[in-house]
């Protein structure tokens, strides 16, 4: 039986960078479609005052413990804590959708380079132009001439993927990003969110778990 899967993120979110290394096993073997939730884009966007980044650092620490991933202390003290630093990812998310029109195979590899200059470098991924030059200066030139010479075209596409992504959680009872739905043939299981934090075997071993019981209900997939 033929998988594929929805994944549903936002690239500030720090349980989504969490997920990377669970994202990139996945994408190896199958086609995932990404998919933004629009948590802290548009309306999402907030101001990211000392209270609310000491919040997001202690929870940064328990995601780093459960799976590995490097918050480092460039990231808290310029993307964290630097002056008039914002909660906003929609040009991350435009970034992203660049990607996904011109190379849409490679939606795991972009988020995670986007991501990587946040958390480990601590660049501030709410600025376009850095975004742009992130683009151009890591093989997907492309995106980056898509991205500048195309706004228009890129918001409108972006709009339309969150407002996909966002009535793909509604349906399927998701609380949040990330999210990971298994998709066989129209047939959707939204999976459990502790697989993508888990190790590579038990996401596997999972997915084994979750093929035998869609083909038992749905035998004719």
């Amino acid at each position: 039986m033929t998988h594929s899967f929805l994944y549903i993120y936002d690239p500030l979110g720090g349980w989504c960078y969490g997920a990377a290394p669970r994202l990139t096993d996945l994408a190896k073997d199958y086609e995932v479609e990404m998919l933004p939730a629009g948590l802290f884009s548009g309306a999402g966007a907030r101001p990211l005052d000392r209270s609310f980044a000491s919040y997001a650092w202690a929870s940064d620490q328990k995601i780093a413990k459960l799976t590995g991933q490097t918050f480092s202390s460039a990231y808290q003290s310029q993307a964290l804590n630097g002056d008039g630093q914002a909660l906003d990812s929609t040009f991350a998310t435009l970034a992203m959708t660049a990607y996904s029109i011109v190379e849409p195979a490679r939606g795991p590899e972009a988020l995670k380079l986007i991501q990587k200059a946040r958390y480990v470098a601590g660049e501030d991924i709410t600025d376009l132009s850095l975004l742009v030059g992130l683009l151009s200066g890591s093989d997907f030139a492309d995106a980056a001439a898509l991205l500048q010479s195309h706004m228009t075209s890129v918001e409108a596409e972006t709009a339309r993927r969150v407002a996909h992504g966002q009535m793909v959680l509604n349906q399927m009872g998701g609380r949040g990003a990330p999210a990971l739905i298994a998709d066989a043939h129209g047939e959707r299981m939204l999976l459990p969110s502790d697989l993508l934090f888990g190790s590579h075997e038990q996401l596997m071993g999972a997915l084994n778990s979750f093929s035998h019981s869609i083909q038992q209900d749905f035998p004719a997939l």
